[in-house]
């Protein structure tokens, strides 16, 4: 999608710059922000700390068995 807006030829000089700001806020929203329904509706950023949050629990339990 990018791309395409891109090249197109209207898009010049600060309409060019305003185009790459409005597209990359778009990007990152979509990508980080918006819940994802392969991640159980979380965010990608809400699932990697409950991901982090299970390895801390999990390294901790396996680390008070072995002592």
């Amino acid at each position: 999608m990018e791309k395409i807006l891109l090249l197109r030829p209207w898009v010049l000089g600060d309409d060019y710059l305003h185009a790459r700001v409005i597209l990359e806020t778009w990007r990152k929203e979509y990508n980080e922000q918006r819940p994802k329904s392969s991640l159980s509706s979380l965010t990608p950023v809400s699932c990697r700390k409950t991901q982090l949050q299970q390895t801390i629990k999990l390294t901790t339990a396996y680390t008070a068995q072995r002592y």
